[in-house]
This record gives C-alpha cells, sequence and structure tokens, in this order.
C-alpha cells in the first residue's frame, strides 16, 4: 500500500505540475536531464496509457512499465494518456533517457573536470531526478479517472476508440531519422463505430473489418513496432481476445506498422540492444518479367539479429527476422518475413529472403523457403531482387 500511496500524492502533485505554467519544470530541472536530448539516438518510445482501464485501487498495471522497460541511451520517451472520456491522446510527459553510450561515457570521464559534479555523480543525480517523474507521469491517469475499482465487464464495454486515438496522433511517429517503439497499457478492446465486440464474430471477419478500418483511416506509421499488454484486463472472453489480436495485427499491417507483441504482461525482447540503420533501394523482377521498385530497411545490433526491419514492395510493407552478416566487405542476409495480410496476394509470413554482396550493394531472391512451393503455371515462387543502399531513404 505504500506503492499506491506515493502513486495517488504523484496523482495529485502530477495534476499541478502537468500545467502550462509549470511545462518547463520537466524540460529544464533535474541537473541537466534536457541535455541528453542533445544526443542523437536511433529510436523513440511512446508510451500510451489507456486510462479506460486505471482504476484508482489498482497500482499492478504500472509495475510492468517500472521494471521491465529498458531504453537506449538519450532516448526519446513520450507518456501520453488515451482519455477515458473521449479517446483523445493527451501529452503527459516528454523527456530523454539519462543514460550514455560506452563512448560517450568514456569520453565524458576524459574530460570529467568540465563536470562540476563529476560524470557518475552526475548521471546519478539526474537518474534520481528522472526516476522520481517517471512515477509522476505514471500516475497521471489517476487524477482524473472515473474508476475507483478495476473493471469487469461481460459484454457491456465502454464506448472507446483506440484507432481513431492513434490516427490523431500519428504526427508523433514523423521522425527525421529513426524509429518509434510504441509500448501501450490497454485492454485493446475496441468499441466504436467501426469497430465493437460484436462485431468481432471469427478471425476472418476480424482481417475485413480491419482492412475496411485502414481505409479508412489511412496510415503510416514508420515502421513502428507495438507492444501491448493488458489483453484481458477488463474481462475474461478469450474469443474475443484471439479476434482483437486478429484485429489489430492486420489493421497494424495495413497501417505501416508490426504488432510485436499482444499479452496480458508486458513482453519485450532486445529492448536495450543497439542497433545500425541502413536503407536501401532496390528492384524486384516479378515472376511475369516486369520489374517493381523495392525498398529495404535493415537494423542490425552488435551479433547481426535483424531489429525494426523491413521489405517494402509498391505501397505494401513487410517486417522481417533474421541475420545480417559481415566479413570485410562480403555480406549477406538471411531473412523471412515476420507478418503479411494474405489479401496483398504477395508475400506470407515464413516466406525467406536471401541476399549477398557488399554492404553497399546486395543482390538475392525473395520468395518461398524452397522450390517446392509453386505459382499455379507451374512457376517456382522466388523473384531476383537488386538493392542498393541509399542513405537518403526515410524507410
Amino acid at each position: 500500500m505504500k506503492i499506491l500511496s506515493k502513486i495517488l500524492i504523484g496523482a495529485a502533485i502530477c495534476s499541478q505540475l502537468l500545467t502550462p505554467a509549470n511545462a518547463d519544470l520537466f524540460k529544464s530541472a533535474g541537473g541537466g536531464l534536457k541535455a541528453f536530448c542533445d544526443v542523437p539516438s536511433p529510436r523513440q518510445t511512446i508510451i500510451y496509457l489507456d486510462q479506460s482501464v486505471i482504476a484508482k485501487k489498482d497500482p499492478d498495471w504500472y509495475r510492468d512499465i517500472q521494471n521491465k522497460i529498458k531504453f537506449l541511451p538519450s532516448e526519446r520517451i513520450h507518456f501520453a494518456m488515451i482519455n477515458a472520456e473521449d479517446s483523445r491522446i493527451k501529452e503527459i510527459w516528454s523527456v530523454c533517457h539519462p543514460s550514455m553510450s560506452q563512448a560517450s561515457y568514456a569520453k565524458a570521464k576524459e574530460a570529467q573536470s568540465i563536470w562540476k559534479k563529476g560524470v557518475d555523480k552526475g548521471l546519478k543525480d539526474t537518474q534520481k531526478f528522472y526516476n522520481k517523474y517517471v512515477l509522476n507521469a505514471l500516475s497521471a491517469p489517476l487524477a482524473t479517472t472515473p474508476l475507483m475499482d478495476k473493471p469487469s465487464y461481460k459484454g457491456n464495454f465502454p464506448t472507446k476508440s483506440l484507432v481513431e486515438a492513434i490516427y490523431y496522433d500519428s504526427s508523433r511517429y514523423n521522425l527525421s531519422n529513426g524509429v518509434t517503439r510504441v509500448i501501450l497499457f490497454s485492454d485493446m478492446v475496441e468499441n466504436s463505430g467501426l469497430v465493437s465486440p460484436q462485431k468481432l464474430t471469427s478471425p476472418e471477419q476480424s482481417k475485413i473489418l480491419a482492412r475496411k478500418v485502414a481505409k479508412r483511416f489511412p496510415l503510416d506509421l514508420k515502421n513502428t513496432e507495438f507492444y501491448v499488454y493488458g489483453v484481458g484486463y477488463t474481462h475474461k472472453n478469450s474469443e474475443l481476445n484471439r479476434n482483437l489480436e486478429t484485429f489489430w495485427s492486420y489493421w497494424l499491417n495495413n497501417s505501416g506498422a508490426q504488432l510485436k507483441s499482444y499479452h496480458a504482461q508486458l513482453n519485450i525482447a532486445n529492448s536495450d540492444e543497439m542497433f545500425e540503420p541502413v536503407s536501401y533501394t532496390g528492384v524486384m523482377k516479378q515472376l511475369d518479367g516486369s520489374k517493381a521498385a523495392a525498398q529495404l530497411r535493415i537494423g542490425y545490433g552488435v551479433n547481426g539479429n535483424l531489429l525494426n526491419s523491413w521489405f517494402g514492395i509498391r505501397d505494401i510493407r513487410y517486417p522481417i527476422t533474421g541475420i545480417y552478416k559481415c566479413k570485410g566487405d562480403k555480406c549477406s542476409i538471411d531473412a523471412k518475413i515476420a507478418f503479411g495480410d494474405e489479401a496483398a496476394n504477395m508475400f506470407n509470413a515464413k516466406d525467406a529472403l536471401k541476399l549477398k554482396g557488399s554492404r553497399q550493394m546486395l543482390k538475392g531472391t525473395i520468395g518461398a523457403v524452397d522450390d517446392l512451393t509453386r505459382t499455379s503455371d507451374g512457376k517456382a515462387f522466388s523473384m531476383q531482387v537488386v538493392f542498393e543502399q541509399d542513405s537518403k531513404l526515410r524507410f
């Protein structure tokens, strides 16, 4: 109960701190917290808190955010609330994580004399301030939540449009450089004019609705990866959860994003692994002999794992997973498509992308894992692709 008391106290003071007159407190106080935003980071994280499932007497929901999420050095972090009344996004706090890369830390230690407190003391003090206001940010939905106890529904779900919330907040995803990760705490029960639990009667119907909604609210979420937790938080309808997962998977895929995780608890992998993003433009030779423009974006970690990596053809994007290896200037990619909407009549999950070449140019094939999978006219489902590194491409 001590933690809950702190949260509730934080909610009370947070409602005062988040006024326009005091907005600069988050940006300038804390012994140098603002300075971390001057350091480039390859990723930003948006943390959405769905107020419609947050109750004053339920302190459990925030523990995953506090204990499981790891950040890259100087990573931009946005805390935002999805308002229970109208599903609108309300900004809570934007900050940059007070951490340094090993190289930056070593360089700062060498020039330690210019730090009034010393590097280690300065980091410790700044991180202490950061941790204090993370608690305030997490407590913000409690200040105005209409719920006292954790909700439990049996079909009488409140009106909510997470689709519109994300749609009208989409400018937050427009980075000049870098990628976006979303942490979303919600039961994910869309209950709006376009989608409702009553309409999600099967996986196939969920897919159809997802495609319709994607056309109604066209989005390019810039290869964002979504990590959702809170599934089943307000009800015990497992069939609804399965249909909702299908809906969100297909809606995000049609909106240029990927549903990486969808669970009751937050499930994040490789969340603190540094990666290098590289983009390529290229050409794919189709089965009928015609050529189509293609794009490739890879983010590779220190062990070669592909992180936040995508293949694009026309206006369709496919997230890929696999390994990127280089020995000298000889490189290769051995990857598989992680998700694909079959309605696009192109590639499906587990289709393979195999490339070889240099760091600047890669050639190979994309298609079925083996030559046993063939098209209706008997051709092996495999197409040749050529990619050239393109530093100007933002994909």
